[in-house]
């Protein structure tokens, strides 16, 4: 059974130039080449596939050939496509190109004939065959088995090998003199119906049969063909990104080597047929261009992090900027990176494969005192050591891995109660000391030789219990004592506390900002200004001012700081300084007027949602400032030393002569 097939190879537009010079008689050949042979008058006669009197029959029952897809270039290099033929079923396959008696195609083979017949040795046979299997394939010429000639490592169909060919997948070229088959012709006859070439392959289903320029041609065509100049030039996608290298002008079929090397950072990909062998050898057929395209590397980012992680890419381009960031584990804090730089987030640009590893310190934490019941946490970045929960600690405690003797600032929480002997004692870092209310005792030299110490909090209503060396090495004159508004009179003629006699002062009064978790009072003469913090859930906030334990006023507030409620209890002078508050960086502000100077208030701050559940809660005391001190030295009698008044600390002193003299009249120095 005979298969008609009446398009056989793509018509892609195309431009190349004039190749041929002499005579051809083409069977395969792309558009494009044949209209180039066309133009210059090469093509005697077309055995090409056509819809009148050339086709292409294939051979046998079940059609065990059939038209397969052309991948990539043709011999030519163009993409005008080829013969691909494949293997369907089990048995032989065949297929030729017949020559019917609708034109003059045959008589125009039987031409070609008559002239290979008297002149053998100026005619040959080309043509181009690819694979990547180990088939091999059976042809023969002017539809007689005379001719026959196999193009493989073994035999097919008892044809002669004629000779085999690299099955790399690209395309190998033959030209086979016609003077070996001359014999054979001499006693064809060409008629309507013949096969000029015909083609089997062994019966393996699968196999691939690729052909393309198939043609004859006389010794002239040839030899100007093999004898043609041509150019190979070769350039990069991105000259940026890379080079290439192997331009000439050689002969034709030629093998010439091309080659593309990427620069720092980028890697070669594949040249513009596809192909991705570098260097590779190019077999020259026609001017031809090959580009390489190039690519950026990726680089691999290896992230160490012994106590935390590190959030980021795990790999890149080449110049992508990353960004690493990282979350210590609990407990630990993040120092530096292994080269030093402290960074967190960090951004770089990625120039390799690069390891980050993030460094990291214990943050202090354990616990102390009796049966250990105390809690201790240092951090090292504010330089605060915290110690809370109900206990005492004993002498010497120590505070884990690495003692703090850099720390500045000591806050004993409200709910320990002794602090033992020489347990800070040497600490010369020490700047700040906050003591709860619930410390009843400081043992012997617990503060003992911290020169550096400036400011003492103690919040116990009654004098602590303190051993008479407890701040031994302090100096008294220059560290402040600050105490509870109720408190200063006790703390001033109580045992060890009376050594801060001239340096005592009111929490609260003498400062003129006073911060407890997260609220700001400012107070003044006969206001003070609140700052607090918003909250995402709040609908209300509620500020009660109280003094002596008593309600002073209550303000309301909306979401937006927006004043909806007031109130004074008992009613008198008090009242609301703004109609709203206003928003400030650290959130809503409010002044709260008509307040007594030098008066201690409380208050309380609760945050509520929208059904009226609290969403937080603040508190704590303030002490409006004094307008000014009376002394009984203020009017001296005629002809005695005058006397001058001066304020440091925010607190009052005479000058009388050489002596300094307190606001009460006590000699200071």
């Amino acid at each position: 059974m005979k298969q008609k097939l009446f398009t056989l190879l793509l018509a892609v537009a195309a431009s190349v130039g004039t190749m041929f010079a002499n005579q051809v008689w083409p069977i395969i050949m792309d558009e494009t080449t044949f209209a180039t042979c066309n133009s210059g008058s090469t093509v005697v006669a077309s055995f090409r596939p056509n819809e009148e009197d050339r086709f292409l029959y294939i051979w046998g029952e079940g059609n065990v050939y059939d038209i397969g897809v052309a991948a990539g270039p043709n011999f030519m290099g163009n993409t005008d496509g080829y013969l691909s033929l494949r293997v369907t079923n089990l048995g032989w396959a065949g297929a030729g190109f017949h020559l019917n008696d609708n034109g003059n195609s045959w008589q125009a083979a039987e031409q070609l004939r008559a002239a290979i017949v008297a002149n053998p040795d100026n005619y040959y046979l080309h043509m181009a065959i690819k694979s990547t299997d180990n088939y091999s394939h059976c042809f023969y010429l002017f539809y007689t088995e005379a001719t026959k000639f196999v193009l493989g490592n073994h035999s097919v169909y008892d044809g002669p090998i004629y000779s085999d060919f690299t099955r790399d997948g690209a395309w190998q070229e033959l030209y086979i003199p016609m003077s070996t088959y001359a014999s054979a012709l001499a006693s064809v006859t060409c008629s309507a119906g013949m096969a000029i070439f015909a083609m089997l392959s062994e019966g393996v289903s699968g196999a691939m049969l690729d052909l393309d320029a198939v043609y004859i041609c006389d010794r002239e065509f040839m030899e100007n063909h093999i004898g043609s100049q041509y150019s190979i030039t070769t350039e990069s996608s991105n000259p940026e990104w890379g080079a290439t290298a192997g331009d000439t002008t050689v002969t034709y079929m030629s093998e010439v080597e091309i080659s593309a090397t990427p620069n720092y950072g980028y890697h070669f990909v594949s040249w513009n047929d596809g192909n991705i062998s570098n260097p590779r050898i190019v077999s020259v057929t026609k001017d031809k261009t090959y580009t390489a395209t190039f690519a950026k590397n990726v680089y691999s980012i290896t992230k160490n992090a012994e106590h935390g992680t590190i959030s980021g890419n795990s790999s890149a381009e080449y110049l992508d900027f990353v960004t690493l960031t990282v979350t210590p584990d609990y407990g630990y804090h993040f120092t530096q990176w292994s080269d030093g730089l402290k960074d967190n987030p960090r951004i770089f640009r990625l120039t390799q494969d690069t390891t980050f590893t993030a460094e990291f310190a214990y943050d202090r934490v354990g616990t102390c005192g009796k049966d250990l019941a105390l809690v201790w946490s240092y951090d090292p970045n504010s330089k605060v050591l915290t110690i809370g929960n109900a206990g005492s600690f004993t002498e010497n405690m120590q505070y884990g891995v690495e003692a703090p003797n850099e720390m500045e600032e000591l806050v004993i929480g409200n709910s320990v109660t002794a602090i033992g002997a020489t347990a800070f004692a040497g600490i010369s870092s020490l700047k700040k000391v906050s003591i709860g209310e619930s410390v009843k005792t400081i043992g012997e030299q617990a503060f003992y030789n911290c020169v550096n110490l400036e400011t003492i909090f103690n919040y116990r209503p009654t004098p602590t219990n303190a051993y008479s060396n407890a701040f031994d090495g302090v100096d008294k004159f220059e560290c402040k004592l600050y105490v509870l508004p109720s408190s200063i009179d006790m703390y001033k003629v109580a045992a060890v506390w009376r050594d801060f006699y001239y340096n005592t002062y009111a929490i609260g009064a003498e400062e003129t900002t006073v911060t407890t978790n997260d609220v700001t009072v400012e107070p003044q003469d006969n206001a003070a200004t609140v700052t607090w913090p918003t909250n995402d859930n709040a609908a209300t906030y509620t500020i009660q001012i109280t003094k002596d334990g008593v309600v002073f006023c209550t303000l309301t507030f909306n979401a937006n700081g927006q004043l909806t409620g007031i109130a004074f209890a008992p009613s008198r002078d008090g009242q609301a300084h703004a109609p709203s508050a206003l928003m400030t960086a650290n959130g809503l502000q409010f002044t709260v007027t008509g307040l007594n100077s030098g008066t201690q208030y409380g208050y309380n701050l609760t945050a509520k949602d929208a059904n009226d559940q609290t969403v937080a809660t603040y508190s704590g005391e303030f002490t409006t400032t004094s307008e000014g001190i009376a002394t009984g030295v203020d009017n001296v009698p005629s002809g005695q030393v005058q006397s001058t008044k001066f304020l440091r600390n925010g607190k009052m002193y005479i000058i009388r002569g050489e002596k300094v003299y307190n606001a009460q009249g006590a000699l200071v120095k």
